[in-house]
């Protein structure tokens, strides 16, 4: 198999890195942006910015002068080119609504690039991800605890949840899949104060994912593990204790938690009006069955049949590609089931499946519960992983260096036959 050598400078390298953690923990630094209004830290969140803006402009130019921009995401950029022109032909009142997502969406393309570039390996990608996540989790166990007593925390639980969902899970990946006891506890400590903030949706879609990364890790033993914690865990209720010890949390750190409040009520699964939210939708669907309503046409549609309060926008990703691009996105959504279907039928390594099933219920299940794909640069960066393992099987480092160090250049060694 012939193989490619790239000399790629160390500065490239810090570039791509930056722009690829600056739209992974986007929304870690957005709630950071939320409760920071003045001084030292804003001229840092100013300057953050700055740098995100710098680095899709030098991200790009890196991949495009090194004759590293796929086929698929030209693909991708021709769609939404097309999907934006077709909005201001036939749905324009959507414009609006589309306008304070572009920048989001550009910069989820910019990070799909990056990662379908291959110029920075699967594993490198991992490690630094690890470590970030180690250092944010301090920074929001901090900001959890100078802050659940506020008016604004309590507005703003879902922020918080957002902001931290990638942190916990791939804390809960490195202490589960790979044992480490620092990040089991790291880990455990954001999914408690998830619990105590009050984000049902993202505890829910947590919890599946902690069974997933058991399963992956034990098997039949995670089955046994979950089947007694599930006994136990009914035993506890039907005694009372986990109604005591859901009231000594809520006491203990002075704070309100929708989700206590809920399993303290048995609503826990309770919605929140989002059913009438969908049945609206489908009638729209049944409109604009063909080419959909355009761009946002779900938060046209909403906001302009006063539902807002229910939600601004579609609240699951099925329905918001549906609604806006019809049939065409009927089959977006089921190629985007059948990446992820053949990506656990054809790789073997439970780390790699574990360390994507993150992204998977962080990026692409809680888009079923809650947030926009438009919004959310992580749903790009689990697709674009997803594809560079359909396209490498040896994406996960065997192509391309491992290493990253503080020499000029490094030796990238690039596959070919794609």
């Amino acid at each position: 198999m012939k193989r490619k050598i790239y000399n790629i400078k160390f500065y490239e390298i810090i570039i791509l890195v930056a722009a690829l953690l600056l739209q992974s923990f986007s929304f870690f630094i957005s709630f950071c942006d939320l409760i920071v209004s003045n001084g030292f830290l804003q001229i840092c969140l100013d300057l953050t910015y700055t740098l995100r803006d710098c680095c899709l402009l030098l991200s790009i130019a890196i991949i495009v002068l090194r004759n590293r921009l796929k086929i698929d995401c030209i693909l991708l950029i021709a769609f939404f080119i097309i999907a934006y022109l077709l909005t201001v032909l036939f749905n324009p009142k959507n414009i609006p609504y589309f306008s304070e997502l572009q920048i989001s969406v550009i910069l989820s393309i910019q990070v799909y690039i990056i990662i379908r570039s291959e110029l920075i390996s699967f594993s490198v990608f991992k490690s630094i991800i690890h470590v970030v996540s180690r250092i944010l989790c301090i920074l929001a166990v901090l900001i959890f605890l100078l802050e659940k007593d506020t008016i604004f925390f309590q507005r703003h639980y879902m922020d918080f949840a957002n902001a931290i969902s990638l942190v916990c899970g791939v804390l809960l990946y490195f202490g589960i899949m790979e044992t480490k006891k620092i990040d089991f506890i790291f880990g455990g400590l954001l999914y408690l104060a998830i619990l105590l903030s009050g984000s049902r949706g993202s505890l829910l879609t947590l919890s599946i994912l902690i069974c997933i990364l058991m399963w992956l890790k034990m098997k039949w033993k995670a089955v046994l593990i979950v089947g007694i914690l599930f006994i136990t865990m009914l035993f506890v209720i039907e005694l009372g204790l986990a109604e005591n010890f859901l009231v000594f949390l809520t006491e203990k750190f002075g704070i309100e938690s929708r989700t206590i409040s809920r399993i303290l009520e048995a609503d826990f699964f309770k919605g929140n009006d989002r059913f009438e939210l969908y049945r609206y939708l489908c009638d729209k669907i049944i409109e604009d069955m063909f080419l959909g309503g355009g761009l946002c046409a779900d938060r046209y549609y909403l906001i302009s049949g006063g539902l807002e309060k229910n939600g601004t926008y579609a609240h699951n990703i099925f329905l918001e590609m549906i609604v806006d691009f019809g049939i065409i996105g009927f089959f977006i959504s089921l190629g985007l089931l059948k990446l992820l279907f053949d990506f656990f039928k054809t790789v073997k390594d439970n780390n790699i499946k574990g360390f994507i099933s993150v992204y998977i219920i962080v990026a692409f299940v809680q888009l079923m519960l809650s947030r926009s794909w438009l919004t959310e640069p992580n749903f790009f960066i689990l697709f674009a992983l997803v594809i560079n393992f359909k396209k490498g099987k040896c994406y996960d480092g065997a192509t391309i260096s491992k290493c990253i160090n503080t020499n000029i250049q490094k030796q990238f060694y690039i596959d070919k036959s794609y």
